[in-house]
């Protein structure tokens, strides 16, 4: 039996890489990394983070002043927190942890802007809020949109979602072949409510391949692959690859494929590589950070340093940016070289540090 993956779409799909012979390929070199402005470390309010009232495992911050906190997966009450950073003070709480209307199991946030993207990743729900709305309106409120996708993340597009699919993956020593663009990259589901088509696919790569970040502009779909080093630029419009950019780093993956009942389930052999992990954007550029390590048996994601790489939206790489720490997350500050980051201690607690030069 082959592995049944929930794939197509009902109005329109496709990114295929391999159909538009408009895209390029461009190639960064280890220099770039060589070349990297280095960003300070500023520990925010350490009392604060590391008490376990927080209960935070991610945090942002919006125009230096607002705080974004998620909330550990296993507490009970609201699992969204948005304060002042600078007194602390309330000023939003939202999506209570339930199986109710509105409530969340799961929490993944990613800052676009000033839209927050949450993904429920358990329950599959995914919504945009507007931070100014927000701000002006305590009581401000959308409603969770509901999709049949078991993917981590996906990025609300009109009433419809994209995500990136698990399935486009190959590897010549394998014999794996699930490539665009009977399998793409991007998926648009037109109405998230419905079940697209059904494809079906030999390998199970979720494990490997999944994970992916998306962002949406207004022009351009960015895909950043988690685990091996390259971005992909797509035009909106039609969710064509425009520009493909490779490196800085060359990460050797080595896989093996375990089989479990009749599904062969694709899997990392000894290490796992990390590449393009998260990201923040505004309407000028995308900040995506970037590790070009692996993690292995005795080394913990703490032990590993991130880089923050800054593209404009066509694809041009601006400046990069090198740190002494592992970046679960980045927002972006007003001034130039500024960021605000979610890195973790020596416990594994998350805590929030702001960067500059």
């Amino acid at each position: 039996m082959k592995y049944i993956f929930n794939l197509l779409v009902l109005m329109f799909f496709v990114g295929s890489c391999s159909k538009d012979v408009n895209n390029s390929v461009e190639r960064l070199n280890a220099d770039t990394l060589e070349k990297s402005i280095h960003l300070d470390a500023e520990v925010v309010d350490y009392d604060f983070f590391n008490d376990s009232v927080v209960y935070g495992k991610n945090y942002l911050v919006y125009n230096d002043s607002i705080l974004i906190i998620a909330k550990r997966d296993n507490i009970n009450g609201c699992l969204l927190s948005i304060l002042d950073l600078k007194t602390k003070k309330d000023l939003y709480r939202s999506f209570n942890r339930g199986n109710g209307h509105n409530e969340i199991l799961g929490i993944d946030i990613r800052l676009t802007n000033n839209n927050l993207i949450i993904n429920d990743w358990v329950k599959q729900q995914v919504v945009s809020l507007s931070l100014d709305s927000i701000l002006i309106n305590p009581n401000y409120q959308v409603d969770l949109v509901k999709h049949s996708q078991p993917v981590p993340i996906v990025f609300p597009l009109g009433e419809g979602v994209v995500y990136a699919n698990p399935m486009c993956f190959s590897d010549r020593h394998l014999g794996i072949r699930q490539s665009p663009p009977q399998f793409p990259r991007l998926v648009y589901v037109a109405d998230a409510s419905v079940d697209p088509l059904i494809k079906e696919s030999e390998f199970f790569t979720g494990n490997v391949a999944g994970g992916g970040n998306i962002v949406i502009g207004d022009d351009m779909i960015v895909y950043m692959s988690p685990h091996q080093s390259y971005l992909e630029f797509y035009h909106r419009n039609n969710m064509q690859l425009f520009k493909k950019i490779e490196g800085p780093l060359t990460l050797d993956v080595e896989y093996a494929v375990m089989k479990m009942g009749n599904l062969k389930n694709v899997v990392f052999k000894r290490r796992i590589p990390y590449s393009y992990t998260n990201y923040c954007c505004d309407d000028n550029y995308i900040y995506v950070t970037y590790i070009g390590d692996y993690l292995s048996a005795g080394k913990k994601m703490s032990d590993l340093k991130s880089y923050i790489l800054k593209f404009s939206w066509d694809g041009e790489l601006i400046k990069t940016y090198s740190t002494d720490y592992y970046l679960f997350s980045i927002s972006k500050g007003k001034a130039d070289d500024v960021f605000y980051a979610t890195t973790l201690g020596k416990d594994d607690n998350p805590y929030l540090i702001k960067l500059s030069v």
